[in-house]
């Protein structure tokens, strides 16, 4: 390893020899003063690409800068030497500055990619399935409502049936929102198109809102994950839908 305080203490004195301040010699080298004062108390070392400029701007010999001493008759193998073993020197220090940024760089990446490794997004709300109304209190016991949902398709849209004491009476069509809820979209009993709301709960119920009954909301509880049709036939099918989906007019 190079004596650092040996040439420090050279550059220092051949510095002055020349009447030159470290702030002047840093300005011939374009450097800082900083840099040429950590030279001369022994802290580093120039840079191999500087020993030239530098030998030449404080009238040295590159033996004596290696060495660390005045010299009469320069030694070119012990010049070689120290001049490899410096340049070895600088090359690991530089090696472990980039390893030393390449460490910071990967903990950075850890940090910001460990959260997102063991994050999970959170499933999309489904609304596939059996439902069942069950009464509540000063509820409309004589009515037993069910939704059979299928699955969706790529856009969040699927097919609903919706049955009241086992007989179809709306048949459509829903989407997937994106705060969660279901819009449904039925029809009348004269056809025409009317919409409404399916809110989920924490357990898988929805609540459904019908046409006749504004101030009684339903709460349908989820009987099973698959869809169930009923398709059950019989009586005046047209009459009970619309008494229980009357008309707008």
């Amino acid at each position: 390893m190079q004596n650092y305080e040996k040439t420090g203490a050279l550059i220092a004195e051949a510095r002055r020899e020349k009447n030159m301040t470290q702030k002047q010699l840093a300005a011939l080298l374009h450097l800082s003063d900083t840099t040429v004062s950590k030279w001369e108390r022994g802290k580093g070392f120039p840079d191999v690409s500087l020993v030239l400029p530098l030998c030449e701007a404080l009238s040295l010999t590159a033996a004596e800068l290696f060495t660390g001493e005045r010299q009469q008759q320069p030694d070119a193998d012990a010049l070689i030497a120290n001049v490899l073993q410096e340049s070895q020197a600088q090359k690991r220090q530089l090696q472990r500055r980039q390893l030393a940024a390449l460490l910071v760089f990967l903990a950075l990446v850890l940090l910001i990619a460990l959260p997102l490794l063991f994050l999970r997004a959170e499933t999309p709300p489904s609304l596939v399935g059996t439902y069942q109304y069950l009464p509540e209190e000063n509820s409309l016991p004589f009515l037993f409502l069910s939704l059979a949902v299928d699955h969706p398709d790529e856009t969040g849209s699927g097919a609903y049936f919706l049955y009241a004491d086992s007989r179809l009476v709306e048949e459509g069509t829903y989407i997937t929102n994106g705060d969660g809820t279901f819009t449904l979209f039925g029809a009348y009993s004269d056809g025409t198109p009317r919409l409404f709301l399916l809110e989920p709960d924490s357990q898988g119920s929805v609540r459904l809102l019908l046409s006749g009954y504004a101030d009684h909301p339903f709460l349908l509880q989820k009987l099973a994950d698959i869809p169930h049709y009923i398709g059950t036939t019989y009586g005046d099918e047209e009459a009970y839908r619309t008494k229980l989906l009357p008309p707008l007019s």
